[in-house]
């Protein structure tokens, strides 16, 4: 069974990346040229994302803080982790707290996403909630069954989850998660901008962003260095799928150009740093 997990976990990386390695020796060949990059609409949209980011794992860290106080731990909250002083064996049950948390947060925020479009920032901040909610959510199970000391994989353990139930459950969060990234980059399309075949041009409108963005999350983990792994691996596990998914996408719709750098979210972003590090990293005991 372990072996079935890392099929599953490889295919799903190496899937993407075989369409984008083609699709980088066409370009070669061909010798496709990358457009120009409008930086007004890439900061943007970095901002918003790095956003999201941190509030959906603030959000999923007080979950879990939540969930250790409940059973009568003394918990700590901290902005980028949490911890507790205790001994309980339900502690191990609710370290899954975090996970459900962020998924049904995300969930909420995946439908109003589609049942109220727009282009302001507010909308495009709940867009994302929605993605990042179920994109930091999925893959938690995905690897629950394989790696046991991971917070959901505690879960399973306390719960007894057996590895064939583990993998089918692996196995239906990989699905819904290339079809939550499907709903959002192939057939609805997050930017301006929905490529039909267009690569190069998907990297510029996507990846760069998301790549800035990942960026710019990095002030809000450390210290520790280490803290940095996370949103890194959150970009690598979603970011060939994006790719993928919006280079293959059969719209036609050209971009708007936005040429305004959105101050508002700027201020919003600066200020969670502010207490993330003034009032959260001493840590809130409770």
């Amino acid at each position: 069974m372990e072996q079935a997990y890392h099929i599953l976990l490889i295919g799903y990386l190496i899937v993407p990346m075989i369409y984008i390695t083609y699709c980088l020796l066409k370009d070669k060949k061909e010798k496709a040229t990358f457009p120009k990059v409008n930086w007004y609409q890439t900061i943007n949209t970095a901002i918003v994302y790095a956003l999201s980011f941190n509030l959906i794992f603030f959000w999923q860290e007080l979950w879990l803080f939540l969930g250790k106080h409940a059973i009568g731990l003394t918990a700590y909250l901290y902005h980028n982790n949490h911890g507790w002083e205790g001994q309980d064996e339900r502690a191990a049950l609710m370290q899954g707290s975090g996970a459900l948390a962020i998924l049904f947060f995300g969930t909420i925020c995946f439908f109003y996403s589609r049942s109220n479009p727009g282009n302001s920032w507010r909308k495009k901040l709940v867009l994302w909630l929605g993605i990042n909610g179920l994109t930091m959510g999925l893959p938690q199970i995905q690897t629950a069954g394989i790696a046991r000391d991971t917070d959901v994989g505690q879960a399973f353990a306390y719960l007894g989850v057996g590895s064939i139930t583990a993998f089918l459950l692996a196995l239906m969060s990989t699905l819904l998660l290339i079809g939550v990234l499907w709903v959002f980059f192939g057939k609805k399309g997050i930017s301006d901008f929905r490529p039909k075949r267009d690569f190069k041009r998907a990297v510029v409108e996507i990846i760069l962003p998301l790549a800035l963005g990942t960026v710019i999350i990095f002030p809000f983990r450390i210290f520790p260095w280490h803290q940095i792994v996370y949103p890194v691996m959150h970009f690598v596990i979603i970011a060939p799928w994006i790719l993928f998914l919006q280079t293959v996408s059969k719209s036609n719709r050209v971009s708007s150009e936005n040429r305004t750098l959105q101050i508002v979210p700027v201020c919003v972003l600066l200020g969670l740093l502010l207490v993330f590090h003034l009032v959260l990293s001493p840590g809130i005991v409770w």
